[in-house]
């Protein structure tokens, strides 16, 4: 069953009200915040329960194929 406590909420800076441009700044933020973290940071906060130290098993796109596309880019751009 899915958590509701342990869902991301993010204030989208772009401004512009168009909905792919936001998946792909949320997903951009998220995952460049993983990818910037050592290893050892990750491992030590996953124990304290720092909830953005792993990686999500699963990113769930609403919407269509901009929207995965958006998601897509986001984060091949990652890494």
């Amino acid at each position: 069953m899915p958590r509701k406590s342990e869902y991301r909420k993010y204030i989208v800076k772009d401004g512009t009200g168009d909905d792919t441009a936001a998946m792909h700044e949320v997903l951009t933020r998220r995952f460049r915040h993983l990818v910037e973290r050592p290893a050892t940071e990750q491992d030590e906060d996953h124990e304290r329960s720092n909830k953005f130290a792993y990686p999500p098993n699963l990113v769930v796109v609403d919407g269509g194929l901009p929207q995965v596309n958006a998601a897509q880019a986001a984060l091949s751009e990652v890494g």
